[in-house]
């Protein structure tokens, strides 16, 4: 279930085809850069995605837009760069004033551009097709909750693994955690606080894990994310986990308590 990088390697297409328009460019193979091509494509990936982000909205209830928390952050990363690009820009800009470099070197015109282009790439990234590789995934962990919490309905309050993921996208340096999201089904007739204690089991049968969750309200057959003091309740609702493992875990085991809600 990566559709991130799915969805990475195609906003990532339109602008390798800018990049080879500019080496064609300079190579004399063109008069011009296509920037009609890739601004289009680039577009219609946008248009798709919230085509997808609407469907969602109404289906899962998912938000289209991400939070102003994620939203900030995506501007410091993409502001912050913009930055040093700028600075170096009119560093050099300054420095060879009297004595200018060839405009294949350095271009003040052209870095500016480039700046703008890379930094609003990064940007939209970060905004729009990042999360929405990771709204897929988490309707697709989702789903599957869904499918197997509606076929067992012999306890009175289903418990299900949606998904376990390690979400470090580098192959070196990652500090490694696996982020488990689980979710529970109110197979009764009235509103129930439920209490989970869960343990995770390693390929020894030896417990590796045991974690309490929150008193979780949930109507009669509503299905809920099982949250533990270690889920981040302030991160996006695709993002958030029931509580992280060191590493893969074999089976899980659980008890768990209710009462009517009050």
């Amino acid at each position: 279930m990566y559709y991130e990088y799915i969805v990475i390697a195609l906003g990532v297409a339109p602008f390798i085809w800018l990049y080879f328009s500019f080496l064609n460019v300079r190579k004399g193979k063109r008069d011009q850069v296509n920037w009609k091509g890739p601004l289009g494509l680039y577009i219609g990936l946008c248009l798709l995605i919230l085509v997808i982000a609407i469907y969602q909205k109404y289906t899962y209830d998912i938000p289209i837009f991400i939070n102003s928390s994620s939203f900030i952050s995506g501007l410091i990363v993409s502001g912050g760069l913009f930055a040093i690009i700028g600075l170096v820009n009119i560093f050099v800009t300054f420095r060879y004033r009297k004595n200018p470099l060839p405009k294949d070197l350095h271009d003040p015109k052209v870095v500016w551009i480039l700046g703008v282009i890379i930094c609003l790439g990064i940007f939209v990234f970060m905004s729009w097709f990042f999360p929405a590789g990771k709204k897929m995934n988490y309707t697709s962990a989702l789903n599957n909750a869904y499918s197997e919490l509606e076929e067992d309905n012999d306890e009175e309050i289903g418990l299900v693994l949606a998904t376990s993921e390690e979400r470090c996208m580098r192959r070196r340096d990652c500090d490694f955690k696996v982020y488990n999201v689980f979710y529970a089904k109110n197979n009764l007739e009235k509103t129930q606080d439920v209490q989970f204690l869960i343990r995770t089991i390693d390929k020894n049968g030896e417990q590796q894990k045991e974690i309490e969750s929150k008193v979780i309200t949930m109507e009669p057959g509503e299905i809920k994310l099982v949250e533990t003091e270690e889920t981040n309740s302030s991160s996006e609702m695709w993002m958030k986990y029931s509580f992280t493992t060191d590493n893969w875990f074999d089976g899980y085991q659980y008890r768990y308590r209710y009462r009517d809600n009050q």
